[in-house]
Order: structure tokens, then C-alpha cells, then sequence
């Protein structure tokens, strides 16, 4: 503000989709890590209760309204905090992993829970000042599901 500059701060929250993974190092992300433990272990470990919950929202959103920014700068500091209409536990998005392989790739597996912690679901819903611009709830939970079937397929090829 003090040198009259035009900012815009972007805050994604849990961005999903399917990264090159020859490329890409970031398999310890969720849900590419629970793809990656399934296949190579017929098994994902939660190290908590998986109650937590979390807001996904897809790359291509992401990529779309930053450009839409580039294209139409707003004047003055901004920040816009892109979120999705799609909240999930981590043990739904585990269980959802689980179900896919079995469904899609007759894969077998178990969930192992390590942790009684968190005791309860955080109350934790995001709310984005620019969820509008995002796709409906079922809508980004079928992209999720989507990056989810194309992430099994790429690693079962890659085992």
C-alpha cells in the first residue's frame, strides 16, 4: 500500500491432482501416499485416527482463477484464500483410496488405524472467499475420485 502496488496473495488449500511421479517427490502427499502405500503394500497406515478433516481443491481450479487474476489484476492488496466445497476425514479419503483399488483393480487391502488421536472430528470447514468460482461439492469429489483411479493405474504400471 505504501507504494501503491497491486497484490494479490494466493492461499490454496490441499490441491490435488495427478502429479508426473518421475518427476514430481511429492508421493507423501494425501491421497498419492495411501495410492502408493496400497499398491506397494496392500495396506494404508494412518498414523492418527484419520478424523481430521481437510479441504481439497483441484489444480486445474487453482490454475484457472490465478490466471483469471493475470488476466483481470485487481487494484491494491488482495488475498484470495481458494478452497473447494469438498471437505473430507482423512480416513473417508483412506477408505475411498481402498475402495477404488478394490473396485477398479481387484486390490485387496487394510486400513490400519495407529493413533486414537484426534479423539473427535475437528470442526474444521473451509470457507473460501472465492468458493463460488470452484466446482460443486460432487463435482470436485468426482475430479478427486478421477486423479485417484489415474494415480492407481500409474503406479500399478510403475511397480
Amino acid at each position: 500500500n505504501k507504494y501503491n502496488q497491486n497484490i494479490i496473495i494466493i492461499r490454496p488449500t490441499n490441491g490435488f491432482g495427478c502429479p508426473n511421479i518421475n518427476k514430481d517427490k511429492r508421493s507423501y502427499l494425501v491421497p498419492t501416499c495411501f495410492v502408493k502405500s496400497i499398491i506397494q503394500n496392500k495396506k494404508i497406515i494412518l498414523n492418527s485416527s484419520g478424523k481430521q478433516i481437510r479441504n481439497f481443491v483441484d489444480i486445474r481450479s487453482i490454475a484457472k482463477t490465478s490466471l483469471d487474476f493475470v488476466n483481470n489484476f485487481p487494484t491494491g492488496v488482495n488475498i484470495c484464500n481458494m478452497g473447494s466445497k469438498y471437505n473430507s476425514s482423512i480416513l473417508e479419503v483412506a477408505k475411498l483410496v481402498a475402495l477404488l483399488a478394490e473396485e477398479n483393480f481387484q486390490i485387496k487391502s487394510d486400513i490400519n488405524i495407529e493413533s486414537k488421536f484426534p479423539l473427535k472430528e475437528n470442526n474444521f470447514r473451509y470457507f473460501s472467499n472465492f468458493i463460488d468460482n470452484f466446482d460443486s461439492y460432487e463435482t470436485t469429489k468426482n475430479k478427486f475420485k478421477n486423479v485417484i483411479l489415474r494415480l492407481l493405474g500409474i503406479y500399478q504400471s510403475n511397480v
